[in-house]
């Protein structure tokens, strides 16, 4: 008979590693995110005095920056809700 008890502690451990691993780039990824999004809505404050035809493209540009940042910020969340959809 094997011995579950050991393998339950060896899945805790891979468990806590991934977590640990995890951690550092979730944070990268919402600087990288929070810094995209400045840029993205700088230059859309500049389109704004471009003209009628370039506001309407800068409009696009920050709707598309906001969802952007926002999956982003909540990458790691959806994948665990994925996740638990699909019982992965």
């Amino acid at each position: 008979m094997p011995n579950l008890a050991h393998a339950a502690a060896g899945v805790e451990e891979i468990g806590t590693s991934l977590t640990n691993a995890e951690t550092p780039i979730s944070d990268l990824c919402k600087k990288v995110g929070s810094t995209l999004l400045f840029v993205v809505l700088a230059v859309c404050g500049i389109y704004n005095f471009l003209g009628q035809e370039w506001t309407r493209k800068a409009k696009g540009m920050a709707i598309s920056g906001v969802i952007g940042t926002g999956v982003i910020y909540n990458l790691f969340a959806l994948r665990d809700f994925v996740t638990g959809l699909f019982g992965g």
